[in-house]
């Protein structure tokens, strides 16, 4: 009896420990990210000025500019299509934005009316061609730069950089 209460309070005393330990991290990381005490050399180059990037105020709600360029609206999505092999039809939802480079804005400007409905038609066809692997996958890595590759030859010139995909939902039925 003694014995077994020996064990239970040795475990106790460990589990205990353990607490503690992540109670302090917890707090240590909580601290730090609300800019809590850094040291002193934390963010600073060799020079010991700043390293830390300064962000630009956007100029407009509907434009973010970015380093690379800026960021456009390029149209929200609701995709369905249906897989005969599997007897399962898929939606995905979406909202689509491009980084364009900030000398190509013009030019992006000028032909996306032009060009709008076509590059909805390429979106949707990518989408629906896609394997529902690549429509798992967190990046959407290859259904973005499938893409940028058939934007490229639309626009007849590589003016979106990149694509960003927010809101994303896929829903299986």
């Amino acid at each position: 009896m003694v014995r077994s209460l020996g064990i239970v309070g040795f475990l106790t005393a460990i589990v205990g420990m353990e607490c503690a330990a992540v109670w302090f991290l917890l707090t240590r990381a909580e601290s730090t990210a609300a800019g809590g005490a850094e040291t002193p050399a934390a963010g600073l180059n060799e020079s010991g000025e700043s390293s830390r990037p300064t962000v630009p105020p956007a100029s407009t709600p509907d434009q973010i500019p970015q380093k690379e360029g800026v960021e456009v609206d390029l149209g929200e999505y609701t995709i369905t299509c249906v897989r005969l092999s599997t007897n399962t039809t898929l939606r995905a939802d979406f909202h689509l934005f491009g980084l364009i480079a900030n000398e190509e804005v013009d030019d992006f400007n000028k032909l996306w009316p032009n060009a709008v409905n076509r590059f909805r038609e390429i979106v949707i066809t990518t989408v629906r061609a896609a394997q529902p692997a690549d429509l798992a996958d967190p990046s959407l890595a290859l259904i973005k730069r499938q893409i940028l590759e058939k934007s490229n030859r639309l626009f007849g010139k590589p003016l979106i950089q990149a694509l960003i995909v927010s809101n994303f939902s896929l829903v299986e039925q």
